[in-house]
């Protein structure tokens, strides 16, 4: 058995009954894993980009074309997730198997897999000198009426606050096109709040690398929130995973610096979109 195998454990069973005729279990295959010192990783793919997708993501990196990185300092960047202290294991075709990280390749990404992994549910909302989230209530979905309870309690608040925009006249409202975001109701309740946004006609489906939320939450949030040892631990109370995140957005606050660059990005993502021909890219 290879040192490193991005198959299943059924799937090795599978073809040890092909190629050699006998049959194996996958909990046998597991265990030779284990005793040759191999651990899972789950590679993290690129996301799955359609035609149509790559069509509308050219149509909308040239319909911003003539937007200047200051222009896009008005812009109020959101997205809602889940911060997992480990990759939640749902996924078994995308496992890579390894003595340790340094036999994986760069050009793999990959995070451990871990067995009932903490799980902290947050929206997060931000402009170019400020800041707002709102943290998941446990059981909670992020169903429409839920979204909207958020939208209408306080990200529309957030957007209307002077001192939380630069401009409440001009601000732009920017989320991805998840199911709370597209629904029609939705969608009528910002145009009745007359919050500029874009909707479901612009914004293209499968683009979390134009959002720049992705950065702020993942690259910063998750590297502040580990700093000084692993904080969250596999069995973190929701209430102590909370008063990190919080400690996470007074640090993210407080560097508008970030903030500001994070927005004038835009610029350089829809370049590199148009730079792919609508396909992923770095970002």
């Amino acid at each position: 058995m290879s040192r490193k195998k991005k198959a299943g454990n059924s799937r090795v069973a599978l073809e040890i009954l092909k190629q050699r005729g006998k049959v194996v279990d996958r909990r046998l295959v597991n265990h030779y894993r284990m005793r040759m010192g191999l651990k899972p990783f789950h590679e993290i793919r690129k996301p799955k980009i359609s035609k149509k997708n790559v069509e509308d993501r050219l149509w909308f990196a040239n319909y911003m074309s003539n937007w200047t990185e200051d222009r896009f300092l008005n812009f109020a960047c959101s997205d809602e997730f889940y911060l997992y202290t480990n990759r939640k294991p749902n996924s078994k075709n995308d496992i890579i198997w390894a003595r340790s990280v340094e036999e994986i390749p760069d050009e793999e990404r990959f995070r451990m897999v871990g067995a009932h992994p903490a799980c902290f549910g947050i929206f997060v909302c931000f402009t170019a000198v400020g800041v707002m989230w709102v943290a998941k209530e446990s059981g909670q979905s992020w169903d429409g009426e839920y979204f909207r309870q958020v939208l209408t309690e306080n990200v529309i608040p957030f957007l209307k606050d002077p001192q939380s925009v630069v401009d409440p006249e001009s601000v732009v409202f920017l989320h991805d096109r998840a199911p709370c975001m597209s629904a029609l109701a939705t969608q009528a309740l910002l145009k009745e709040s007359n919050i500029d946004f874009l909707d479901n006609t612009m914004w293209p489906g499968n683009s979390p690398d134009l959002n720049p939320t992705e950065n702020l939450a993942w690259a910063h949030a998750l590297k502040s929130a580990s700093r000084g040892g692993c904080l969250l631990t596999r069995r973190s109370p929701f209430l102590d995973m909370k008063e990190i995140f919080k400690s996470v957005i007074a640090d993210i606050n407080n560097d508008t610096t970030m903030l500001q660059t994070l927005l004038t990005s835009m610029r350089a993502r829809l370049d590199a979109v148009i730079l792919a021909e609508g396909g992923p890219t770095r970002y």
